[in-house]
């Protein structure tokens, strides 16, 4: 069975309408929300794990923990590219990608991560691509 999340935006960082005490509680909050989400069987994250390109180190750990600790129950978790996670400057390397090198390390048979169009045992995944173009040929 494969459960599919999307759009948890951890590591979000608000400004607007927030002081610093309710910033932090959101960011914590959506941290404990989001282990709370973590199934009994493999785990597909479609897009935008975290808010932004670069989220705060602390929320990338966190997340790691949670996910690499999950990963030893043996189910397997794909990480498919979102929006966020993409720059113009490829000398620097996002919080996903980060996140993404770090879980394939540890466990390279169950950590899945999913830039370009992939086929995987239950589907076909198509990560968030740079254009219309793109994602159209990624269809055929």
């Amino acid at each position: 069975m494969l459960t599919v999340i999307n759009d948890l935006h951890i590591g979000v960082c608000r400004k607007a309408g927030t002081t610093p005490e309710s910033a932090e509680a959101l960011r914590k909050h959506l941290l404990s929300e989001f282990y709370k989400l973590l199934p009994n069987s493999d785990l597909l994250i479609n897009g935008d794990l975290f808010d932004s390109f670069a989220v705060p180190i602390t929320d990338v750990l966190q997340t790691y923990y949670y996910l690499a600790d999950w990963l030893t129950l043996g189910y397997t978790l794909y990480l498919a590219r979102g929006n966020h996670d993409l720059s113009k400057d490829s000398s620097k390397v996002s919080s996903f990608d980060l996140l993404g090198k770090l879980l394939s390390r540890l466990h390279p048979e169950t950590a899945v991560v999913i830039t370009k169009p992939t086929r995987i045992k239950y589907g076909y995944v198509v990560p968030h691509m740079q254009n219309k173009d793109l994602f159209d040929a990624a269809l055929l």
